[in-house]
């Protein structure tokens, strides 16, 4: 007999409370220990590779200045060279011409000086020869007569400065094979920017939490500090180097367009530089009693510390990465302190990004969270080019 009542409906699971549903959500205790082991070991290894990159950061800040200043040179070979690795061979073959055919001349000449200075002194010691010239000048006699009174040994004093002054080019010399090293990494480095820019340049921008305009944003901020600072060197630089000859000629000291040569490339370290030429020509000129000549190079050296390394230089660079002058002094000067002469580079690169990085949080805050586009005319170019 067929049973005419309805059949039982299928029991519905019921709705999974807010509490189950929390309970599903919360990770095990082996989930959380294996993102805790990922995160630590992608720290470790991360950190690392920074650790192996350390002792080429003066290598590798230099590579990627000279490649962003020479991009318009290997961008003219990129469109008359149509293999890359060739262009990128020949573009950095020009840099490496550019860049040390000036450093060997001024090493050329300075090891000539040297060797002449060495000549002179295997006929005379050197401690009598700056004794002679001290008892012969005005001023200074009076000093070499009291320090005899008082029982100071000058011979022995000048020798210890002298042994110490050698030691320091001894260990210049011994740090040449540290420097060759450095000088190769910066070949390779520009080398592969020229080759592989846009690779690179897209690998770094998916690594960044930054949209399209927002990187350039932060890359322009490299490129136009490295722009401005390399430019403010070579015009200041420059003025060094020409007034330096200019006054060397006129105090009667030996080979101004040499000296002058030098200055110009030792001008490369604001204020530093020139220090090494200048103080020792004041000196020079004093031992001799050529007084008027020692206080013009002298007038000649504060001068230009004054109003071409710091204000012309900070003036020059803050126009270009369109920022105010103390920041943009702060940099340079910080950059040098805590980097070295890859503090050139690295310091107002910091800044410019650290720049470019707050105005992006700017942005994004006064549209509520949300990132915005930058307009184009207020784009910035790429990391080279």
């Amino acid at each position: 007999m067929i049973s005419l009542r309805p059949a039982p409906k299928a029991k519905l699971p019921e709705p999974a409370t807010d509490r189950s549903r929390e309970a599903a959500e919360i990770p095990s205790f082996s989930d959380r220990f294996r993102a805790v082991v990922f995160v630590g070991l992608t720290g470790l290894m991360v950190g690392l590779c920074v650790y192996l990159a350390v002792p080429f950061v003066p290598a590798i800040t230099w590579g990627i200045a000279l490649a962003v200043v020479a991009w318009p040179v290997h961008t003219w070979m990129r469109q008359r060279i149509p293999y890359p690795s060739v262009a990128a061979t020949i573009s950095t073959s020009v840099v490496v011409v550019t860049v040390l055919v000036p450093a060997l001349f001024v090493s050329y000449q300075l090891a000539t000086e040297a060797s002449a200075a060495a000549e002179h002194a295997k006929k005379e010691p050197a401690e009598d020869v700056v004794r002679g010239m001290m008892v012969r000048t005005p001023v200074l006699n009076q000093v070499v007569d009291w320090m005899d009174r008082v029982g100071v040994d000058l011979n022995r004093e000048i020798r210890k400065l002298i042994e110490s002054r050698t030691r320091d080019t001894m260990s210049l010399i011994q740090g040449s094979l540290t420097t060759a090293i450095q000088f190769l990494v910066m070949l390779f480095v520009m080398y592969y920017l020229f080759r592989d820019r846009d690779y690179l340049l897209s690998r770094v921008r998916a690594l960044l939490p930054l949209n399209r305009s927002e990187s350039d944003r932060v890359f322009g901020g490299i490129v136009t500090s490295v722009h401005s600072g390399l430019y403010a060197t070579v015009v200041c630089a420059s003025i060094n180097g020409l007034t330096s000859g200019l006054m060397f000629w006129a105090v009667g000291l030996p080979s101004p367009v040499l000296w002058g040569t030098v200055i110009f490339v030792l001008s490369v370290v604001p204020i530093l530089g020139n220090i090494l030429v200048w103080i020792p020509a004041v000196f020079y000129l004093a031992l001799l009693g050529r007084w008027w000549g020692a206080l013009g190079i002298l007038t000649w050296g504060i001068g230009s510390a004054i109003l071409v390394d710091t204000i012309l230089f900070v003036r020059l660079a803050g126009n270009g990465m369109r920022m105010h002058k103390l920041p943009t002094m702060l940099a340079y000067m910080g950059g040098l302190a805590v980097f070295g002469m890859s503090g050139l580079v690295l310091g107002p690169a910091i800044l410019g990004v650290a720049a470019a990085l707050l105005s992006v949080w700017h942005e994004r805050s006064a549209a509520n969270g949300t990132p915005v586009e930058v307009p184009a005319d207020r784009e910035t170019p790429s990391l080279i080019g």
